[in-house]
């Protein structure tokens, strides 16, 4: 039959994590959480704010901003830390 994490190896692929804190105990969760998900080979996508720190994401984590309305937008950001992340505000 195989254990669950076995079982869910197969299913889970992606992961879209988000986070409202730009600073902090959270913020610093955030970034450790989301390196360790995406180690494990999860695909992450990041959503925050315009105003968090991108560059301190791990590489390969794929980061979408939001609006100041918190309206997702619908089109991704690239990797962590690519210079067109200024234009989401």
């Amino acid at each position: 039959m195989g254990s669950l994490d076995e079982k869910l190896e197969r299913f889970v692929k992606k992961l879209l994590y988000v986070c409202e804190a730009d600073s902090g105990g959270i913020m610093e969760y955030a970034i450790r959480q989301s390196a360790a998900i995406a180690q494990e080979g999860v695909e992450v996508h990041f959503l925050c704010k315009p105003s968090f720190p991108v560059e301190r994401l791990r590489d390969g984590i794929k980061v979408w901003g939001f609006k100041k309305s918190r309206e997702a937008r619908g089109e991704s950001r690239g990797l962590a830390g690519s210079s067109d992340w200024n234009d989401c505000a």
